[in-house]
């Protein structure tokens, strides 16, 4: 199980990640969706605050890892925290996500154009600035009722958040040693906001130390395509580990074991470990060794050779009863895999 602590973007909440939260949670995974007080406007938030909210939070979750995951503005709040309690976090996962630069605030960071239309939307709220969020910003959102959603809960932002300079404790990388990936939203709808994390996905492309990957979703995807955006989250940090957990795989060899023989398939597989077919093949050749095909097909043609050393089965029945099709499919394959034909072996086991 990992736990996963999500920051939301800027104008957001905890209601952001409430269904992808959901997907984790049904995986098998622990989800910790925190709702920043101080992002409500009017109370004079700044970065090193919600920084501070987030090393608060963390302070109670010292007996395990976790895995920060963080939508824009988030970027910024997760990295600062990351960097003062590097042993604590395995791995990053941006989303779309401001990297910060030690000593820039946001609006320093962001390019000039997005900067600009932030400080346009300045205003005041209970005499303190804020930014206000972008009118009818939601059109990747189809569903009426999710752009009604995203309306109703969307809030202003303290300007003194994106003000504030960032402080990752040094110029250097700070994060050294954390595993740290960065999962862009390709399939944005709007433009040219789309761009806005462009630059920042191309760094993380091209950077040492990054794991990269575009994804068919737009900004909201964590939405409306909460499935997809929880799948691609456990992937990036099963390709932290580099393969399957222990657990993991000890379910997933267990579920072959006990179909003994039987076909089952990659899909089934891959839901057990809760991954995308694709993945889970990659993460099983890491731990394995070999893909899951071949060592499915392994165990077949082991349960094929203990059937054939007892002697009283038909060449068809042992075909059967290993998860062939047909006796001829089993020969073709048995040959390949041992390297003589099933009645050859079966007669070589008879005294």
């Amino acid at each position: 199980m990992t736990t996963f602590v999500m920051i939301h973007a800027a104008f957001h909440g905890d209601w952001v990640w409430s269904r992808v939260s959901d997907h984790l949670i049904k995986m098998g995974h622990k989800a910790v969706t925190p709702s920043f007080a101080s992002c409500r406007a009017g109370n004079g938030a700044t970065l090193s605050s919600h920084v501070a909210e987030l090393l608060g939070l963390l302070s109670h979750l010292t007996q395990t890892q976790v895995v920060l995951v963080a939508q824009s503005y988030g970027g910024l709040v997760a990295t600062a925290a990351a960097a003062r309690v590097r042993s604590q976090v395995a791995a990053l996962i941006y989303i779309d996500a401001v990297l910060p630069e030690h000593g820039k605030s946001m609006l320093e960071t962001i390019p000039v154009e997005f900067a600009n239309t932030y400080r346009a939307r300045r205003s005041l709220d209970g005499g303190l600035p804020v930014i206000l969020p972008a009118r009818g910003h939601t059109p990747e959102l189809r569903n009426a009722g999710d752009r009604s959603f995203v309306a109703g809960h969307i809030s202003p932002q303290p300007f003194a958040s994106f003000d504030e300079p960032a402080d990752l404790l040094t110029r250097d990388d700070a994060l050294a040693g954390i595993p740290r990936h960065y999962l862009h939203c390709s399939a944005h709808s709007i433009d040219p906001s789309a761009s806005l994390y462009t630059d920042f996905a191309r760094r993380a492309a091209t950077g040492r130390g990054w794991f990269h990957r575009n994804l068919p979703l737009g900004f909201y995807g964590v939405l409306s395509s909460p499935g997809s955006m929880a799948e691609a989250i456990v992937e990036a940090t099963h390709g932290v580990s580099g393969g399957l957990s222990s657990h993991c795989l000890r379910r997933v060899l267990d579920a072959v074991e006990e179909r003994d023989g039987s076909p089952i398939s990659l899909a089934e597989l891959a839901n057990i470990a809760g991954l995308s077919a694709w993945h889970f093949a990659r993460c099983f050749k890491q731990s394995m060794g070999v893909p899951p095909h071949t060592y499915l097909l392994t165990r077949r043609i082991e349960k094929a050779a203990r059937l054939l050393q007892r002697g009283d089965l038909m060449l068809g029945d042992v075909a059967r009863l290993s998860g062939f099709s047909s006796a001829s499919r089993f020969a073709t394959v048995f040959r390949q895999v041992v390297g003589m034909a099933p009645r050859t072996f079966r007669n070589l086991q008879t005294p």
